[in-house]
């Protein structure tokens, strides 16, 4: 009778075990998953906006679809060797003028609530500037310029010489002031690059300060006949300057003048041309960098049909 005891009370303990263990399998069974990596929601530039990626692992095929066809998306479903993928999303270019929304959804068969993405894709920047259009004075000076922009955006200079203010600006209906303060920069004409930028526009302008001025106006034709001639050159000068001319004392003088400069070059007595060369010389050393040199070229007496006062030179 014991050991009758005994055997009932072995069998009922594996029946409890097999029943504990065919529960755990079937919850098991029926407990599907998707997992993401994923954020739930992505904000997406509205001009050549990049991809994004993640990556799915689930235990039940799965399938993806949006709301919005400018979200396009591969893989859009699950492989059957594989549950696991990694997905890429791209985006069409924003060309309306409102931030727009599109919503993903992962739904795996078995699974009772599905993955959901938002992508918020911003509008597209308007940027207007109205640029600075005249040079600022040599001394230096302040002046100003606009901008209009739907976004953020910031200003900056290339220049040390030119600073801005404010250097950044707030999404706005109206265009705001910007002013550009300009020191002096140096003895010759500066150029600067001014650049306003937001998240997805940039536009830019140049500005110059003045530099001192010496140079001779562009002369037409500095071919010499070997007879001379005499050439009345216009100098644009804002500093004292002296005047060399090369070879001196060979038929080559200069005069200035009130506007310029006179210049005679005498006959070419020689076999061969030569070069006479117009120097202008800053007086005041500070200045010297900007000295200047114009060259005229002089035929020789072979290239003419006479062979008068032909002198060689030894």
């Amino acid at each position: 009778m014991k050991t009758l005891n005994t055997l009932i009370a072995i069998g009922a303990i594996c029946i409890l075990a097999f029943t504990s263990c065919m529960e755990k399998e079937g919850n098991s069974v029926q407990k599907k998953r998707i997992e993401c990596s994923a954020q739930t929601s992505y904000n997406v530039l509205a001009v050549s906006p990049s991809s994004i990626s993640f990556d799915i692992s689930a235990n039940t095929p799965w399938e993806i679809s949006c709301d919005s066809p400018w979200c396009t998306f591969t893989p859009a479903n699950s492989a059957e060797s594989s549950l696991s993928e990694t997905i890429l999303v791209q985006f069409e270019d924003n060309e309306t003028s409102m931030q727009r929304e599109a919503l993903m959804t992962i739904a795996g068969i078995g699974v009772e609530t599905p993955v959901t993405i938002k992508f918020i894709q911003e509008v597209k920047g308007e940027l207007s500037v109205t640029p600075i259009s005249e040079a600022f004075p040599k001394e230096g000076g302040t002046q100003t310029f606009t901008v209009l922009s739907n976004k953020d955006w910031t200003v900056s200079s290339s220049a040390s010489w030119l600073t801005l203010s404010p250097l950044s600006g707030s999404a706005s209906s109206e265009p705001v002031t910007v002013t550009a303060t300009a020191s002096f920069a140096g003895i010759q004409q500066q150029s600067a690059k001014i650049t306003i930028t937001t998240v997805d526009v940039v536009q830019s302008f140049d500005v110059t300060i003045d530099g001192f001025s010496l140079f001779i106006e562009e002369v037409e034709n500095t071919s010499v006949p070997f007879m001379g001639g005499t050439y009345n050159l216009a100098v644009t000068a804002d500093v004292e300057y002296d005047v060399l001319v090369t070879p001196e004392n060979d038929g080559v003088t200069s005069q200035k003048e009130e506007n310029g400069i006179v210049v005679s070059i005498g006959q070419n007595k020689r076999f061969k041309s030569r070069e006479v060369s117009v120097s202008l010389i800053p007086v005041d050393q500070q200045y010297a960098e900007l000295a200047t040199t114009l060259t005229f070229n002089q035929e020789h007496m072979l290239q003419k049909d006479t062979y008068e006062n032909v002198v060689i030179d030894e």
